[in-house]
């Protein structure tokens, strides 16, 4: 006390109890840990951004006149690039170094010029049209790539925090994987436009494909048709098994005079196969020869008959007589 600072002997001590603060502080401490945890280990990858500086950038668009935002960026793609720049992450949890194969925070804080690039703008600027028209909380499917270049399929939920709607300062962003979804949509959509044989296009692939030049364009189109004859006896004896061919060519070889045995042909039918006498093949083979040869000599002179109607002996269409 004051005139007893020589002895010390009057000495004045004040309590006042502070459990209740301590406890709030101690709740503080566990309620960070707890929404901390939840960040750092969610199943997600999660993306704390600050979206002031595109939301400043869009404020200097409108304020210039820009009415139809839409067809602004249609002319000047630069300035998607430009708010693409403006982003500013925050924070990531660990799931997003996984999914784009950082080793830590600051190395994918460096690069993320490398995460949105290239076929992500037309998505980025979709997001930026719903912005300007007010939305800020919005879904979609979007690109992005990781790290070593390999593109990544994500589902985005975006999303201004309570209290941030004036500025855009504080924003989180979710993204799903589903790079192996579109993968499997991507193999089903090639099965269902292909042959499975020969990797071909098949007919569902040219309805379509005459329907989208029927809106789009563009004219005019070429068109080569061909005709593929023998293609599919070819097809089918080049992708037989080899294990059917061994199977059949024991059993045509061990048929005993007169017996049958029925073997394996073409795309799953079976034939009967007769060992016949060898006079009777050579007969039905001398019967096919004058058949061909008839054939032949009949074409020949049909054609010759053609000649002769339409074209003169030089080889020209003669000149049309007068009616």
């Amino acid at each position: 006390m004051p005139g007893h600072e020589a002895s010390w002997d009057r000495v004045l001590v004040s309590t006042e109890d502070i459990t209740e603060l301590k406890g709030a502080r101690h709740r503080v401490t566990l309620a960070e840990e707890y929404v901390r945890g939840l960040f750092e280990h969610s199943p997600v990858s999660l993306w704390v951004e600050d979206f002031s500086a595109v939301k400043r950038v869009l404020d200097d668009a409108r304020a210039a006149g820009i009415n139809d935002f839409r067809m602004f960026t249609d002319v000047h793609p630069e300035f998607v690039e430009r708010c693409m720049a403006e982003i500013h992450v925050l924070d990531v949890n660990r799931h997003t170094l996984d999914m784009f194969g950082a080793k830590d925070k600051k190395m994918l804080l460096a690069r993320l010029s490398d995460v949105f690039r290239d076929d992500m703008r037309p998505h980025f600027r979709e997001q930026l049209i719903d912005l300007w028209d007010g939305k800020l909380f919005q879904q979609r499917e979007v690109l992005n790539y990781s790290l070593d270049g390999s593109e990544v399929h994500v589902h985005l939920q975006f999303s201004v925090l309570p209290g941030h709607e004036k500025n855009w300062d504080l924003v989180l962003v979710a993204l799903t994987d589903i790079t192996a979804r579109k993968k499997a949509e991507a193999y089903l959509e090639f099965l269902g436009k292909h042959d499975v044989l020969t990797k071909l296009r098949n007919r569902s692939f040219y309805v379509d494909e005459l329907n989208r030049l029927e809106r789009k364009g563009p004219w005019p189109v070429t068109i080569i048709m061909a005709d593929l004859n023998g293609l599919k006896e070819t097809r089918e004896r080049s992708t037989r098994p080899r294990g059917r061919r061994r199977v059949a060519a024991p059993r045509r070889r061990s048929a005993r005079q007169g017996d049958g045995v029925a073997v394996p042909c073409g795309a799953d039918r079976r034939r009967r196969v007769c060992d016949l006498d060898a006079r009777h093949r050579r007969a039905r083979r001398r019967r096919d020869d004058r058949v061909d040869a008839s054939t032949r000599e009949n074409e020949q002179s049909v054609l010759s008959g053609l000649a002769a109607e339409f074209f003169d002996g030089r080889g020209h269409l003669p000149a049309r007589r007068p009616a």
